[in-house]
């Protein structure tokens, strides 16, 4: 076997299990919120409680160890960052699962947070950079395996029911499994960093300020922020629309919701089809267009029926807006991925902020004006696809170096 028929074989196997990352990050962090009603009962905790301790107190913590690590990650090998983070989330996964008081679940998950994502985007940063000429195809089915994880939680707690177990072992299972994909990962090489000419790293000082006086970069990652709402946000108030409008039960909601779910799957396999044969841009327009016009379709729909069409059609248009918008964030600033990410934390308050907004908002004006603020992320996306230069979005050259 030649050296590059080696080197093309570790890249290959490297992607494989750099895209099985998000897809366990997704299985792992959907416990506590499956899980929820289970650790208020074991706790005695009331919703608030509940709220801050497997929430907000958690995110704001890994708002502060994030960034100094992001930008850490460019200057030393990945492998350690990403092997190491996985470890600890499933160590912290497993420390939660025993905790015999909710203030040990608060520490376990106030380590799991940062180390998720710490491990979790850096491996995808790590994805960019094995595969810099297909970010937005990778991206794309990156969010395809996160999206099974996501559905695949409840179905780890109707397994694990059936031994009458439930939030501890949920952790702990998923904990086994991280642990034992850490030390898969620490056995690969991962791609070196490379600069024009191999010139030295820049003063890290330098680095920052580059990044943040990058425009592209800075929008891109406006872009990106948006992608929360139309997210578990949606859900969430999507889920007292259909019950508060359209008079929709448990079991309509769940199918409603569910129907938003199997058309985002959709969209993210139609969209890796597309990628091919159209540039990502032009798909990012059509497809932030499109999420428009269905999703105020869907806030206005009639009846149940028209709701449940209207969202999957939303789903299937909403889907691809992050994964093309997350890889032109790459791109403005390619070599220097763990920085792109230490950038984007800036903006994680839009995403804290943004459902205390949409319930001011309901509770002055109603659920249809708050959905109605949602358009702000397809709106936003197709005037960012509008500005960026055309050239912008063409693969930088490529060139690999593994070590």
């Amino acid at each position: 076997m030649t050296h590059a028929t080696q080197v093309v074989r570790r890249i290959a196997v490297l992607t494989l299990l750099l895209l099985g990352v998000d897809f366990l990050d997704e299985l792992w962090s959907g416990v506590p919120y499956v899980g929820a009603p289970g650790i208020r009962s074991d706790f005695g905790l009331d919703y608030t409680a509940v709220a801050g301790f497997l929430l907000v107190i958690p995110g704001m913590v890994a708002l502060f160890v994030e960034p100094p690590i992001f930008v850490l990650a460019d200057r030393f090998p990945r492998r350690r960052f990403v092997a190491v983070g996985l470890a600890v989330l499933g160590v912290a996964g497993l420390i939660a699962g025993l905790a015999p008081n909710v203030w040990v679940l608060l520490a376990a998950l106030c380590v799991a947070f940062p180390a998720s994502g710490v491990g979790v985007n850096l491996a995808q940063a790590s994805l960019m950079d094995a595969n810099p000429d297909q970010r937005e195809q990778y991206m794309t089915r990156w969010a395809f395996l996160g999206a099974i994880g996501d559905l695949l939680t409840p179905a780890l707690f109707w397994a694990l029911a059936i031994f009458g177990w439930g939030w501890r072992e949920a952790f702990g299972v998923c904990a086994a499994v991280l642990v034992i994909y850490a030390a898969a990962l620490s056995r690969q090489r991962f791609p070196a960093h490379r600069r024009d000419n191999d010139k030295p790293a820049p003063p890290l000082l330098v680095a920052v300020r580059a990044a943040l006086g990058n425009r592209q970069l800075l929008l891109w990652l406006g872009g990106v922020s948006l992608c929360a709402l139309l997210d578990e946000i949606l859900v969430a108030f999507g889920a007292l629309h259909l019950r508060d409008t359209l008079g929709a039960g448990v079991g309509a909601r769940s199918v409603v919701l569910m129907c938003e779910m199997v058309g985002a799957l959709l969209g993210l396999v139609v969209l890796d089809r597309l990628l091919a044969r159209f540039e990502p841009l032009r798909l990012l327009r059509w497809s932030a267009a499109l999420c428009l016009i269905t999703y105020v379709m869907w806030v206005f729909a009639p009846d149940l029926v028209w709701s449940a069409g209207l969202f999957f059609l939303t789903g299937l248009f909403t889907a691809p807006l992050y994964p093309i918008a997350m890889a032109q964030a790459y791109r403005a600033l390619p070599e220097q991925s763990g920085m792109v990410n230490a950038v984007s934390t800036l903006l994680g308050p839009v995403g804290i902020a943004a459902p205390l907004v949409l319930g001011l908002v309901a509770d002055a004006f109603g659920l249809v004006p708050a959905l109605l603020l949602l358009t702000v992320q397809p709106a936003g996306l197709f005037v960012l696809a509008l500005r960026r230069p055309r050239s912008a979005s063409a693969p930088p050259p490529t060139g690999l170096d593994v070590g």
